[in-house]
């Protein structure tokens, strides 16, 4: 591959304490500083990002880098997408791109030493060479732990070994890498899907997979790698029954109008399929002989099922709701 072989690609919105954050895990890789770029998409350009950006590209242009202990960091690069929409800056962030890899990491989001690594060797490698190499997320709880919270409700995992994902599944957006010419040929992802702003929204990673797989001549094939993983910060509001609740209402939603989206598929067809999931949800959550031991998680896990089911039914008759991140 090139000299700088992969593009470490970070969009942001207005959060320049966890973007520092971010790019200091990125100070410490092990694949050496010259195999690899970061750019910083803002897509709500402000001086304190800017100057975040600014203070850490002079930083590691002068300092030895983490795993050769001589010489300077990666290059660091800062551009502006004034359309707002994380799937506007993801595009940016692929166009401007060098590396033939271009691996995505989120703002909130720590790589791990060896996560560029295992990226760039899960590439050149594997045989057959994958079109995407992906990694858990796991997270990070910023604040105090509730006691009805589990780790695996903010676990993106496909299992603790390598592995080629089937027909399906895809890689959360926080922790994926693309071969660069492939995601251009495919369009790059859906402006209509994924965070406005504040504005929550979602399935841009999983929408851009299903046409990626278009985009190829045989199978689309990506490749899990576990040891490729990051953390992603969890702050204190985001644990909130409520807000979770009304995220996962916000994610049914979105599941309603990609289907309505689809050619394939009637409204009417869309509206009976929400209509049963939603029935199937709320009979799910009804208690049989006794309560479960562990009540608050079960709870908690049987609002999360039927505020999905709500929000499918929700788009599915054409409501649209909107709920803003908090922090």
């Amino acid at each position: 591959m090139a000299p700088t072989s992969v593009s470490v690609v970070i969009p942001t919105f207005r959060r320049p304490e966890l973007l520092r954050r971010c790019l200091h895990s990125l100070r410490h890789q092990t694949l050496p500083a010259e195999a690899y770029e970061i750019v910083v998409v803002d897509n709500g350009p402000d001086d304190d990002t800017a100057r975040t950006v600014e203070l850490f590209a002079a930083a590691f242009a002068s300092r030895p880098d983490a795993s050769s202990s001589v010489g300077p960091g990666p290059s660091v690069r800062y551009i502006v997408e004034e359309k707002r929409g994380l799937s506007y800056a993801k595009n940016a962030g692929a166009t401007a791109a060098v590396g033939e890899i271009v691996a995505y990491l989120d703002d909130d989001a720590l790589a791990s030493p060896d996560w560029l690594r295992c990226v760039v060797a899960g590439f050149t490698e594997v045989e057959p060479p994958p079109y995407v190499v992906g990694g858990p997320v796991y997270p990070l709880l910023a604040g105090r732990r509730p006691a009805w919270f589990q780790d695996r409700y903010e676990t993106a995992s496909w299992g603790d070994h390598p592995r080629l994902l089937e027909r399906g599944e895809y890689f959360y957006g926080a922790n994926v890498a693309f071969r660069r010419d492939l995601l251009l040929r495919a369009g790059g992802f859906d402006p209509a899907l994924g965070m406005k702003g504040t504005t929550l929204g979602f399935a841009e990673d999983a929408e851009v997979f299903e046409r990626l797989r278009a985009a190829t001549d045989g199978p689309l094939v990506s490749l899990y790698l576990p040891k490729a993983y990051v953390l992603h910060l969890i702050p204190e509001e985001r644990v909130s029954p409520g807000y979770r609740l009304k995220r996962y209402f916000m994610i049914g939603q979105t599941k309603a109008v990609r289907d309505l989206r689809n050619p394939a598929s009637r409204r009417w067809q869309v509206i009976g399929r929400a209509t049963w999931r939603f029935a199937r949800a709320v009979v799910a959550a009804i208690p049989r002989d006794h309560f479960p031991r562990h009540y608050a998680s079960w709870a908690y896990e049987q609002g999360t099922y039927c505020a999905l089911a709500l929000g499918y039914l929700a788009g599915a008759l054409g409501f649209r709701a909107t709920v803003q991140r908090t922090h």
